[in-house]
């Protein structure tokens, strides 16, 4: 199918509707769809209850809020290096059991990555230098068992892993500075004396 745009501030090119400068990703329009060698944001609710085949763009920096929300993913989940920025619900609920993050990132928004109702295991780069895991940014992740944190760590934020009962075990980095209120659902790594 072919769709005609005449919008000035928005541009369409092979299946994806792009800001004018094709720098963001705005919505797609053919389900296989390739990204433009511009693109660096995936824009607000891009992926949202959609299948997501893990073709990511090559210059990717950004990803907004809600873009893989609810959205079906590998189950090994590589977030590519070059991201620098994930937004509030990027990924919250999407169907991974193993997310990786890369060495490049630097922030995480609230809720992130909560209600991963299959996520299991979560590994931040080491290399990473994010010093900040945000309130709730994997809560209620019921079967998350596993977190490597970034050595560059020095705040986990209030009810960031909380209701995530799995974790028996946190192997802490040096550089931790602050456990925030209900960072942890206490009861799961310290059992329920």
């Amino acid at each position: 199918s072919s769709l005609d745009w005449k919008s000035p501030w928005y541009t369409y090119n092979n299946g994806i509707i792009y800001t004018k400068d094709k720098t963001e990703a705005v919505l797609k329009h053919w389900k296989y769809a390739d990204f433009d060698i511009n693109t660096s944001i995936l824009g607000r609710y891009l992926f949202n209850q959609l299948e997501f085949k893990g073709n990511w763009p090559v210059n990717i920096k950004i990803i907004r809020k809600g873009a893989f929300e609810d959205s079906i993913v590998s189950s090994s989940l590589d977030i590519v290096e070059g991201v620098i920025s994930i937004g509030k619900h990027a990924f919250a609920g999407c169907s991974a059991s193993e997310i990786t993050l890369p060495s490049t990132l630097i922030s995480l928004d609230e809720y992130s990555f909560h209600m991963c109702n299959k996520l299991e295991r979560v590994i931040f780069s080491p290399d990473s230098t994010m010093d900040i895991i945000p309130n709730n940014a994997f809560v209620n992740n019921k079967l998350l068992k596993v977190v490597s944190f970034p050595k560059s760590l020095k705040i986990i934020g209030k009810s960031a892993f909380k209701w995530c009962l799995k974790i028996k075990e946190l192997s802490l980095p040096l550089s931790l500075e602050i456990i925030e209120d209900e960072a942890f659902s206490i009861s799961s790594v310290l059992g329920d004396e």
